[in-house]
């Protein structure tokens, strides 16, 4: 996700893998090599796949710019250092003049952190691109936010996010697509092109509910729905071949025909707006009691 700088889910992953990852393999396999990830000949990871195609999802798509671009350090525009009380106004104050600057090479600036406590009673909201909110270290000399008085989130990014579908849909003609596939057959693809943009929507059903374990839930004795409506994942066509389409990035889940019902998964191109893109949060530490909010809300996609 292109406001993270670096992705949380990656490095939890990566964090896993080198904590457990090896001692498990060796036990398991005797030869520390994994069944289900591991490098190929030419040194490149490679994926087990169950016998439906189901594979580990390639997350080497989740880094800045895609991967294997270095991330940037844009010029400090506003420095800041810690007050009494509470410091969420100024910070905001700061990212807001911020925001208000000029686009260069797709950044506006960056509002610094000084060393030391930020007390925050109340969420600092990133909503232009091109902004980073940096600290100067996230160790116990670095800079801290303290999210104080009542349970709030930390950080906020969110831009005004629209979208309109184009087009008539279309829908997949595969009768089980595999998780972490980046490539499905679809009964039509006329008015598609590469480099569209695509949503993928598949219904949420009372067969699929059920085989997810989600039909017996329970809270405060009455039976709780787990989800309805409809899973949206969006995506970028990277080719179309005949009536395939491969994606940019694979998909997260799988689809199976026999729990989505009579009308399927349905394709639709898409126009979107009010993306946010280039918006940094990094080098700081955040403080919260155990009953907190998240620390970071954001409405964000890949950049590409």
């Amino acid at each position: 996700m292109n406001l993270y700088r670096v992705t949380l889910s990656v490095l939890l992953f990566a964090e896993l893998l080198s904590q457990q990852g090896s001692s498990y393999a060796q036990s398991a396999y005797g030869s520390g090599r994994s069944q289900w990830a591991y490098l190929d000949p030419a040194g490149k990871l490679a994926y087990k796949a169950l016998p439906g195609g189901d594979k580990i999802m390639d997350f080497s798509h989740a880094g800045y710019m895609g991967g294997g671009v270095s991330i940037p350090s844009p010029a400090v525009k506003i420095t800041l250092s810690p007050a009494p009380g509470d410091n969420s106004e100024a910070i905001q104050n700061a990212i807001n003049k911020v925001s208000e600057m000029k686009l260069i090479n797709g950044f506006r600036g960056t509002v610094l952190l000084k060393p030391g406590t930020y007390n925050c009673e109340k969420a600092v909201t990133i909503n232009a691109s091109g902004v980073i909110l940096r600290g100067s270290g996230s160790g116990e000399n670095g800079s801290t936010l303290n999210m104080t008085g009542k349970a709030h989130t930390c950080v906020v990014v969110r831009g005004a996010v629209s979208s309109k579908e184009i087009g008539t849909a279309t829908s997949f003609s595969d009768s089980y697509v595999p998780a972490g596939t980046k490539a499905f057959n679809v009964t039509e693809v006329s008015g598609l092109a590469a480099g569209d943009t695509i949503r993928i929507i598949r219904p949420i059903t009372a067969a699929w509910v059920k085989l997810m374990g989600m039909d017996t839930l329970v809270r405060d004795g009455k039976k709780q729905t787990w989800m309805t409506g409809d899973i949206t994942t969006d995506r970028i066509i990277k080719k179309i071949s005949g009536k395939n389409i491969t994606l940019d990035v694979p998909l997260t889940d799988n689809y199976d025909a026999k729990y989505l019902g009579a009308s399927g998964v349905s394709v639709t191109k898409i126009n979107s707006s009010g993306w946010l893109s280039q918006i940094g949060i990094e080098n700081f530490r955040i403080v919260s009691r155990s009953n907190r909010l998240p620390f970071l809300k954001a409405v964000t996609r890949p950049l590409r």
